[in-house]
């Protein structure tokens, strides 16, 4: 009987790193154990069961193969501690609880370009095809990670693994006396042994729910608090709002629903304008509309992506009321100068700092800043709750005003009484507990995102054609979802071939907004504004995986398949004429 990797129903089905590893994990049902298994990363979880493994080689007189001096009790225990600090990887071949197979790739930790491959088939598995399926597994992982070639040492003596690595296409050449050495070439151009419905699928985003959120849900359950009351309400608003160094934070159900709620607070009436940048999600615009308003769209800054007072100065009229400023895709607006334009004109500015939860502007936190902020929880962003919103304001006349229109306008001194027309747009106590789970470890959260927004400008900076946003020394962002633009010419491919390419290699991107004056819903009559950098960030940002448990290793694959894209079409798009 030969083994066959089992068949990936779902992205979780072949796992690509065991950290996501729980006993009650989605998986397909292994049947008697007999024909099926998947790879693993070795980890923690698997010390147990990989010691017996090192024991069965043991004592069928194979460990000395793998190490000179056989393995002993604390080998299992050394071997998990490399997998778990290091960049070096460690696999296994795993069916229900039996470890079939061992294969790692080393020398990345200490700092070799080229990784040594090393595998082992437990005794009883063996004739079963598991030594060439984990070689090219590893062949795979090799190549995902960018290495054009692999090396491994082979004992004289073990003549079945000389067979199966000349099988392989290993060239075997003379070491020492006792070992061989052989090379194995990926730079001829690699094809994935695994197929594509079996890579490890890296999603655009996941939420990280790993502290108290599932603890806080059950309570905010048991208590029977499970709608618009409740003590996690009340807690999460107290802890935004210091968060957001605001006077006042009020829950909502989404980010779309904060700002309608904000723009009614500010009185905003059909045919009143309001200065949005085009470069924005559609709903920033929606909002002005649900109102009757205008949106009235300008460019954006070509170093920070967002709108600036230049540009808000230049489009007010007698009709303008005010502007919404996008701190776009975590990188906060420069707003001294837009305050200082709206004193002069007499305009309310409305923060959208839905995409920039706790970054920070000359050290002021983003939503403290204008007339009021809008923030939300969305199950990509950086805080979540699945659905869920909030609006940051200083004005303690504003929170009687927000807190009738967010409860269908009825007076919180007088219960069903309504001396207004409102909104059901409040929160959950439910999702109100998740955020407090997520607000605990804002710091982590950050810190993780702000090293994975690191690695990818390390990896990315010198990759010709690929353009990263300039960084400035007044602002900290929020690093939500990372954006590179794509220069088709000297790339060699364009946005969009670019995400095919990732999307054929289980990568999920997205594509960078449509600017919205080019949208069915707000194109003019006659020719579109000429918003210059709006329309080249629109058709060249591509938004890579962004979440706290995508690891180095998924950063680097990624990377990769960015620079082999490119290197494999380079300057056919711009040839000379």
């Amino acid at each position: 009987m030969r083994f066959h990797p089992e068949p990936a129903t779902s992205p979780s089905t072949i796992w690509h790193n065991a950290k996501y590893y729980h006993p009650s994990h989605p998986m397909l049902h292994i049947a008697n154990r007999s024909d099926r298994f998947r790879f693993v990363r070795l980890s923690v979880e698997h010390q147990s069961t990989f010691a017996r493994f090192l024991a069965a080689l043991d004592a069928n007189g194979d460990a000395e193969f793998f190490h000179p001096h056989g393995f002993d009790e604390d080998s299992s225990l050394e071997i998990v501690n490399r997998s778990l600090r290091g960049v070096d990887e460690y696999w296994l071949a795993v069916a229900g609880e039996d470890i079939l197979a061992y294969g790692m790739l080393r020398g990345w930790d200490e700092g070799y370009d080229v990784p040594s491959l090393g595998l082992a088939v437990a005794p009883d598995h063996r004739g079963r095809g598991l030594a060439r399926a984990m070689i090219l597994h590893l062949h795979d992982r090799a190549a995902s990670r960018g290495a054009i070639r692999i090396r491994l040492k082979v004992d004289r003596r073990n003549l079945s693994a000389l067979r199966i690595y000349e099988a392989q296409g290993y060239r075997l050449d003379d070491h020492s006396a006792t070992e061989l050495i052989g090379f194995f070439e990926l730079a001829a151009g690699h094809h994935m042994s695994t197929p594509d419905h079996e890579l490890p699928f890296i999603p655009v985003a996941s939420p990280d729910l790993s502290g108290n959120e599932e603890r806080y849900v059950v309570e905010a359950v048991r208590s029977s608090w499970i709608s618009s009351s409740g003590a996690f309400l009340d807690r999460f608003e107290a802890e935004f709002a210091a968060a957001s160094d605001s006077r006042y934070a009020l829950g909502v159900s989404n980010g779309t629903t904060a700002l309608h709620l904000v723009l009614v607070g500010m009185n905003v009436q059909p045919g009143d304008e309001v200065i949005v940048p085009s470069m924005t999600y559609i709903a920033t615009a929606n909002a002005i509309r649900y109102c009757g308003g205008t949106p009235v769209f300008v460019d954006v800054d070509p170093n920070t992506w967002c709108i600036t007072a230049a540009a808000i100065e230049a489009a007010i009229t007698p009709r303008t009321r005010g502007a919404i400023v996008v701190h776009l895709l975590g990188q906060p607006a420069d707003m001294d100068p837009i305050m200082k334009v709206a004193s002069t004109h007499g305009l309310w500015i409305v923060e959208d700092a839905a995409e920039a939860p706790l970054a920070t502007y000359k050290g002021r936190t983003v939503g403290s800043i204008g007339h009021a902020g809008t923030f939300s929880f969305y199950g990509n962003k950086l805080l979540t709750s699945g659905e869920g919103g909030a609006i940051t304001f200083q004005d303690p006349h504003m929170e009687r005003r927000y807190r009738m229109l967010r409860g269908q306008g009825m007076d919180p001194d007088r219960r069903y009484y309504f001396p207004i027309i409102g909104f059901n747009y409040r929160m959950t106590n439910v999702a109100a507990a998740i955020l407090c789970g997520q607000i605990e470890r804002r710091t982590a959260i950050l810190e993780r995102r702000r090293r994975i927004w690191g690695r990818y400008v390390k990896n990315l900076s010198r990759v010709p054609g690929i353009t990263l946003r300039t960084e400035n020394d007044w602002s900290k962002t929020s690093p939500w979802l990372f954006v590179c633009l794509v220069d088709e010419c000297t790339f060699g491919v364009g946005r969009d071939q670019l995400a095919i390419s990732l999307h054929e290699q289980r990568i999920e991107t997205r594509p960078m907004f449509v600017p919205l004056h080019s949208l069915p819903p707000y194109r003019q009559a006659g020719p579109l504004p000429h918003l210059p950098v709006t329309d080249a960030l629109g058709t060249s940002g591509i938004m890579l995986p962004t979440y706290t448990t995508l690891t180095d290793h998924d950063i680097d694959r990624i990377c990769n398949a960015i620079t082999r894209t490119g290197a494999g079409q380079l300057g056919r798009s711009c040839g000379a004429a």
